[in-house]
C-alpha cells in the first residue's frame, strides 16, 4: 500500500548536490561563545534550541531558532552564543570543490614504470645474498 503526502509546506528548499559537502556539528554549552573564520562558503543550520548571531562587520545581530538556515561568506568571522539550559548543535555545511581533472600521458607512465623497476631490480640485487 502506498500513502503519499499530501502537505508539503514543511519543505523549505530542494536543491540538487553536484558535488560532495562538508558538515561539521558544532556543540554551543549554555552562556557560552563560540567563534571562528571561515574557511569556505557554508551555510549555518540551527537544530535545537536558539543561538544568537554576530558577524563581523554586519552592524547586526541575529536571533536565530531551530530550523534557521544563514548563508555564510569564505573568510567571514562569526560569533554564536547560546543563553538556553542545555547544550545547543549547529551544523554548517559547505560543499568540496571537484578535484580537476588530470591528463595523464601514457608515454611519460610507462617511463615512470621503466624508473622503478630499475629501482627496484637495483635494490634487490644489493639486498641479496651473494653466493
Amino acid at each position: 500500500m502506498e500513502s503519499k503526502i499530501e502537505d508539503l509546506s514543511f519543505v523549505r528548499e530542494v536543491r540538487v548536490r553536484s558535488s560532495p559537502r562538508v558538515v561539521k556539528d558544532v556543540e554551543v554549552h549554555p552562556r557560552q561563545t563560540v567563534s571562528w573564520r571561515l574557511e569556505r562558503d557554508a551555510e549555518l543550520r540551527i537544530v535545537d534550541e536558539s543561538v544568537w548571531l554576530t558577524r563581523h562587520l554586519d552592524p547586526y545581530d541575529y536571533w536565530l531558532r531551530s530550523g534557521d538556515v544563514v548563508r555564510l561568506s569564505r573568510g567571514e568571522h562569526v560569533w554564536i552564543w547560546s543563553d538556553g539550559e542545555r547544550a545547543v548543535e549547529v551544523s554548517l555545511t559547505s560543499q568540496c570543490k571537484p578535484a580537476p581533472a588530470v591528463r595523464l600521458d601514457p608515454s611519460s607512465l610507462a617511463a615512470r614504470d621503466q624508473r622503478r623497476v630499475a629501482l627496484l631490480t637495483a635494490r634487490r640485487s644489493e639486498n641479496s645474498p651473494r653466493r
